[in-house]
């Protein structure tokens, strides 16, 4: 619908009154020269008297314009102009109405999407609010340690790359971090933002933030950002859609969490918190596909403890554990930073080596995780656990082409090592790795 214009609407009164009055001026001044021809013709006293009336018609016609003037810019006027200002103020209202419904639109498409990475919904949510605010970059950033780290971005804001981190107390949303209520500002230029801006040599001249809370405790901010001034003010539905945003997100990343808690749940070892033997065979899977592409080598290292069972029957069950734990951690420690390590039993662990050279590579890792298990273990209550574990080595493809075969070779080579630390026990009567 097209805004009411009011000199347009006046105009036509605008026209009438003037003619009107035109209209009283012109028998008015015909009323005049009847008077004037009688009084010149010397019948002084009889055209006064024939003529009265007509004095009086003058006298009336300019009180009924002079009234007519009156009405036109004490009632019409004002009229009109209160009129426009109430279609104005009902276009605004149903602009704002429309606005905030295709607004819930956009933000119910995002929250119902089936989109399966949970990141990209919250990478949707930032492009959907920077473009419904009209600003040119969106946030969202972790707080954590003190510290404010973007953790999604909308918008290639040179110099604020994911990941990139500074410290919250020289950030400007430190305003927003942590309160129930968004914040917004149309210019940055302006004290006492300016002086803060230059500080912290951001390029941002409006922004506006608001708080994400996952579970009802702060997570993080989500900021929508532009480097220049606000062309029109930020308004109260403004506010209100960010805070709608943080809430979506908020309830994504507690959603991400809750899978990721399942996750691991699922493929976790619970005592050790390595890969258990579900997210174990994942990985050997997916590695021995990539070894076949690439034309690689794949190394799986079976590590079996000797004599555990004595040390929970001596120390208990919690010493027990206190031992699984401290393997875990050796053995992870031994190993390279994108190697699986796994427990895949009770006192069985295994090692699995991607992108190896040769069977040369693989024995020096081998190496390492015999070394990493020669010194005895110390527990909590003081005593001190001697280590001993038997270790199979099975490559791909020289030993097996197809996951489960090499499992079953790294295993068989396993027990190999332990029947003979067995037999050089019965024969010496001493223990050591094999």
């Amino acid at each position: 619908m097209e805004p009411l214009d009011p000199e347009k609407s006046i105009e036509p009164l605008r026209r009438l009154a003037v003619t009107t009055l035109a209209v009283i001026a012109c028998i008015a001044v015909v009323q005049g020269l009847i008077v004037a021809v009688h009084l010149v013709a010397g019948d002084v006293f009889a055209g006064v008297a024939l003529q009265a009336d007509r004095v009086a018609l003058i006298a009336g016609s300019v009180a009924i314009a002079a009234g007519c003037y009156v009405i036109y810019r004490g009632v019409v006027v004002p009229g009109v102009r209160r009129g426009y200002d109430a279609n104005q103020r009902r276009l605004d209202i149903q602009r704002r109405i429309a606005v905030g419904e295709a607004r819930i639109r956009s933000l119910y498409t995002i929250a119902s999407s089936n989109v399966a990475d949970l990141n990209t919904q919250i990478d949707n949510a930032l492009a959907m609010g920077a473009l419904g605010l009209e600003m040119r970059y969106g946030f969202l950033s972790r707080v954590e340690g003190g510290r404010l780290t973007i953790r999604n971005q909308f918008g290639e804001a040179t110099g604020f790359p994911i990941g990139h981190s500074v410290p919250l107390a020289g950030a400007l949303v430190r305003h927003v971090y942590g309160t129930r209520r968004a914040i917004a500002e149309n210019d940055l230029t302006a004290e006492p933002w300016a002086t803060e801006t230059k500080a912290g040599d951001v390029p941002w001249l409006s922004f506006i933030g608001a708080t994400v809370f996952v579970e009802d405790a702060s997570y993080g901010t989500l900021t929508f950002s532009d480097t220049a001034v606000r062309g029109h003010p930020f308004e109260q539905t403004d506010l209100d859609f960010i805070d709608l945003i943080a809430t979506l997100i908020g309830t994504i990343v507690a959603r991400e969490r809750r899978q990721s808690e399942l996750h691991a749940k699922a493929f976790r070892d619970v005592l050790t918190g390595l890969a258990n033997r579900a997210l174990f065979e994942e990985h050997l899977e997916e590695a021995i596909v990539r070894a076949r592409r690439g034309g690689e080598q794949v190394a799986l290292h079976f590590v079996d403890l000797n004599d555990f069972k004595p040390v929970n029957d001596t120390y208990g069950h919690l010493a027990g554990d206190d031992v699984l734990r401290e393997v875990a951690r050796r053995l992870s420690a031994a190993s390279r930073a994108h190697d699986v390590v796994a427990r895949v039993g009770g006192d069985e662990f295994v090692v699995l080596q991607t992108g190896i050279i040769g069977l040369e590579t693989a024995e020096q890792l081998g190496n390492r995780l015999r070394a990493s298990l020669s010194s005895p273990i110390e527990l909590q209550n003081g005593f001190s656990v001697p280590m001993s574990a038997s270790f199979g080595l099975a490559l791909y493809p020289r030993d097996a082409t197809d996951a489960r075969g090499l499992l079953q070779r790294a295993d068989a080579a396993m027990y190999a090592a332990k029947r003979e630390v067995i037999r050089r026990v019965n024969g010496s009567g001493g223990v050591r790795s094999a």
